[in-house]
């Protein structure tokens, strides 16, 4: 009679690779936790730096915006109404020198950029003429007249040095 052995060598050995393998788990999911903690904390500090710093931006082309007053007889009685007029520019230019720099929140280095921009515009003189409405003439308050500039992020505005208008 053959006897029968209660363990055989080759479960034995698969037994011990599969302990093993269950034993070198647990270091590579304590690195994983530590990697995604280190990637959170970087996104904080990104976020961190772009709460002073400014975020992404943008910039537009600028936009002149003239008040234009218009007077309507209405049953005897003259109504002045003030109503802005619009006007986008006919050509913008925009040049820009970038300079860069970092900024550091603990053991992270955040990347940060500044850049020196020059705007130019032009208007056609077309359409600065002020449309006619019902009759009545209207009169630009070019006194109060405001240029406006597109900017996606005001935060990252450093300081506005020299503007000119006309010549």
């Amino acid at each position: 009679m053959t006897s029968r052995r209660f363990w055989n060598p080759l479960f034995g050995k698969g037994l011990a690779i599969g302990g093993l393998t269950l034993v070198l788990l647990m270091p590579l999911g304590q690195l994983r936790d530590l990697l995604t903690e280190r990637s959170g904390m970087r996104e904080i500090a990104t976020v961190k730096v772009a709460e002073g710093w400014g975020g992404t931006q943008s910039i537009g082309a600028p936009v002149l915006t003239v008040p234009i007053e218009i007077e309507i007889d209405s049953h005897g009685r003259t109504i002045r109404h003030v109503a802005p007029y619009r006007v986008l520019a006919a050509t913008a230019e925009i040049r820009g020198e970038l300079e860069t720099a970092e900024r550091h929140v603990g053991i992270y280095t955040v990347p940060v950029y500044q850049t020196r921009l020059h705007v130019a515009a032009a208007y056609a003189p077309a359409s600065l003429t002020l449309p006619s409405t019902d009759g009545a003439t209207p009169k630009a308050l070019w006194s109060e007249a405001t240029l406006f500039v597109p900017i996606g992020d005001l935060r990252g505005i450093r300081e506005i040095a020299v503007a000119r208008w006309g010549q």
